[in-house]
């Protein structure tokens, strides 16, 4: 396997938590720069969801790929792809 197999997982938790903690903070201590921390939170969070997406996405493709390589392809037989039977 590749060493970085779980670096979109611990980027999604690293944003994902960081952004719900700058959401929750600025909701709970409202002061002068409040708005800005909510924006930046929920760009984090956003980001978090995104490298979760992709991570699951590039579960899927892992998984996925032996299957394909067990599967015979019809294009590999050459041109004359019908088989004749007597």
């Amino acid at each position: 396997m590749r060493p970085n197999k779980y670096v979109l997982i611990v980027l999604a938790v690293l944003f994902s938590s960081r952004g719900a903690y700058l959401l929750i903070d600025s909701v709970q201590h409202s002061g002068k720069r409040a708005e800005e921390f909510i924006l930046l939170g929920g760009t984090l969070t956003a980001l978090g969801l995104a490298a979760m997406f992709l991570a699951f996405k590039r579960r899927a493709q892992v998984t996925q790929l032996p299957r394909d390589m067990r599967r015979r392809s019809f294009s590999s037989r050459g041109p004359n792809t019908q088989r004749i039977e007597k």
